[in-house]
């Protein structure tokens, strides 16, 4: 029991160190730090995008902009080789265990990058887990770039230029998060 504390304790102080190194790179809190997508609401986004990525004749590519470790994408990867993912990330650290985690997978691409320099005119799916701060911007630029048609998913962040399609409710212990569906 003792080792685990410590263990604990040394995956909480590495954790804050990331924190620290993520806020300095961070372009003075530009973008936020990794926080992970919550299971749950990672199981409704590939649930609600299976019968479009099973029912399509041709190959769809979907962006995940700030993609963190790629725990959303990796999954749907595995799932779905017939189309092609792509990761965006600003963070090289994270960005490197990206492309770690995915290197046997052939249908997955990473960029280290600003999402806000990306072009999304080729995109037909987006699914993203941001911070409300940055949505306007993203919004901006996916009106600017993407094309008519493209679905966006976001979890707990509304598009408001965008009209919703769809809301899905996720619940983590105490926490609720909702699954905004949009259509470019």
């Amino acid at each position: 029991m003792l080792y685990y504390n410590y263990f604990l304790l040394f995956v909480l102080l590495i954790y804050n160190i990331y924190l620290f190194y993520s806020i300095i790179s961070s372009q003075k809190g530009k973008y936020p730090p990794f926080v992970p997508a919550p299971y749950n609401t990672r199981k409704i986004i590939i649930k609600q995008l299976s019968p479009l990525l099973k029912g399509s004749q041709k190959s769809l590519q979907i962006v995940d902009p700030g993609c963190g470790i790629g725990s959303l994408l990796i999954p749907l990867a595995r799932a779905y080789p017939q189309h092609k993912f792509i990761g965006i990330e600003w963070d090289k650290l994270l960005y490197k265990i990206c492309l770690f985690r995915s290197r046997n997978l052939q249908n997955i691409t990473y960029f280290n990058q600003d999402m806000l320099a990306y072009d999304y005119h080729d995109t037909d799916i987006i699914v993203c887990f941001l911070v409300p701060k940055i949505i306007p911007d993203l919004q901006k630029r996916l009106l600017e770039t993407g094309k008519k048609g493209t679905f966006i998913f976001s979890i707990d962040c509304s598009f408001p230029q965008l009209t919703e399609i769809a809301c899905f409710d996720s619940h983590l212990f105490w926490q609720s998060f909702k699954v905004h569906q949009y259509q470019l």
